[in-house]
């Protein structure tokens, strides 16, 4: 589902205000009741929703899958974030009795409200993640996460953390935020400098718009035989400086 627009989270808000008080407490959205989520400040066609998704075999790993339902009102989705709770972080007895019925009535309460939650954060191979992953980030949403990994497929992946200021508008606090809970170690894919034709040369992002340059290194390259080291790429007089130390983690040689 997309993220609502400003005018249509104003018209979710009037038409709760007219609904029963709001009620907010820790839930599962894999197992919380429609009438629940209703307590929880859910239209009752969006409770509906959650449901059927459910029922036909969706599951929420992560607290901001509940975005994918669609058109998920981004305030109603910032007022409920902090009471949202996966099953496998909650503790074993949590599990067992989902909610009691409270000492003296018929109220229910859920078993967890008071009980402090397990967090706990599991690092991932930034180039082995996928979008769900960069997203349970702090400070990385869905169009900063599509950015990462469409920068991450045109450069064959990262092989520093470094790289991360190249892409467009991720800023130092989500790169570190990136750095904390990621490292590198599946290697990226490199092209072969002697086999490589201009076209794949010139779809790098290092070398894109450098056609001029690439031809004067290919033209090199077919009078002075294979290339075998860095050194033959300086002296192709070529590429400047700074675009060879970029390209060449990305480069073998034959």
């Amino acid at each position: 589902g997309t993220l609502s627009g400003e005018r249509e989270e104003t018209g979710y808000e009037e038409k709760e205000s007219v609904k029963k008080p709001v009620r907010l407490f820790r839930f599962d959205p894999n197992s919380v009741t429609t009438d629940e989520m209703e307590t929880l400040g859910f239209p009752a066609f969006l409770a509906r929703r959650v449901d059927h998704y459910r029922s036909k075999g969706g599951r929420f790993r992560k607290k901001e899958d509940l975005l994918k339902i669609y058109d998920f009102p981004s305030a109603l989705y910032k007022s409920v974030e902090g009471y949202i709770v996966i099953n496998a972080t909650l503790p074993e007895q949590a599990r067992k009795d989902f909610v009691s019925k409270k000492e003296g009535t018929k109220e229910s309460v859920p078993l967890w409200k008071d009980l402090p939650v397990k967090q706990e954060k599991v690092s991932f191979d930034l180039n082995k993640a996928d979008s769900l992953q960069l997203i349970s980030l702090r400070g990385i949403g869905p169009v900063l996460s599509d950015r990462i990994l469409k920068y991450r497929r045109s450069l064959g992946g990262f092989h520093s953390m470094q790289q991360l200021y190249e892409v467009y508008r991720l800023d130092s606090m989500a790169i570190g935020e990136i750095s904390k809970n990621t490292f590198i170690r599946e290697p990226v894919t490199k092209m072969d400098i002697n086999q490589c034709t201009p076209a794949q040369l010139l779809r790098h992002p290092y070398l894109r718009g450098k056609k001029k340059e690439v031809t004067i290194l290919l033209n090199y390259r077919t009078h002075h035989g294979p290339f075998t080291s860095e050194a033959d790429l300086f002296n192709s007089q070529s590429l400047d400086s700074l675009t060879i130390r970029k390209i060449l983690p990305y480069l073998h040689f034959n």
